[in-house]
């Protein structure tokens, strides 16, 4: 693999999807502990760093009036509105306490599930010639499947670290990465990742 044009994307590794105390964390800490998905992004980042792969963060973040979603939201959208989660400049919305992100790490801030909406993360892809994206994160069917079928629209190499990733059920984690992740992307194990990067 070629590290150089490489980027490890991860996608909302927020306080209130992964701290104990998160508004979220109820909601997925069941496929968080059948993945083991903090300590394999852990592991992924402190290999890509070795490598000399930028690590890239998204940040799920609203204003407290969620005036971002309109007037009437739903779905998830309408979920997150209503457990209060992801208010700008909070803990919540900070990337995880248990997470090991570093100084040189980039955050990019977005308001949609994808991570290239209306945010400059194409753009400072682009700018630093890189070409292939690694990503984990959250939630594996909903953000990181949106996030992973643009890139593979605007014509990246998407590779999807399947045990760096979580949902609201095990199941729908299951369903997503092996139904339809291999149809936008290269799923991989965060093992296999990190042979490869190694090797």
């Amino acid at each position: 693999m070629n590290t150089t044009k490489s980027a490890l994307i991860l996608v909302d590794c927020q306080n209130d999807f992964l701290s104990t105390k998160g508004l979220l964390y109820p909601a997925i800490v069941d496929s968080l502990n059948a993945n083991d998905t903090i300590q394999n992004i852990n592991r992924s980042i402190a290999s890509a760093r070795e490598q000399g792969i930028p690590v890239i963060f998204t940040s799920m973040t609203f204003s407290d009036s969620y005036s971002e979603m309109g007037e009437s939201p739903y779905g998830i959208l309408a979920t997150v509105k209503q457990s209060g989660a992801f208010v700008r400049d909070t803990w919540g919305s900070a990337i995880a306490d248990g997470i090991n992100k570093g100084e040189q790490d980039l955050v990019i801030p977005k308001n949609t599930m994808c991570a290239f909406k209306q945010t400059n993360l194409k753009e400072t892809l682009d700018e630093q010639g890189i070409s292939r994206l690694i990503f984990g994160g959250l939630v594996t069917d909903l953000c990181l499947e949106a996030s992973v079928r643009s890139a593979y629209d605007f014509g990246f190499e998407a590779i999807s670290l399947v045990d760096c990733m979580a949902s609201i059920n095990q199941t729908a984690h299951i369903n997503s990465v092996e139904e339809n992740f291999p149809l936008f992307s290269k799923p991989m194990t965060h093992d296999s990742f990190i042979n490869e990067i190694t090797a």
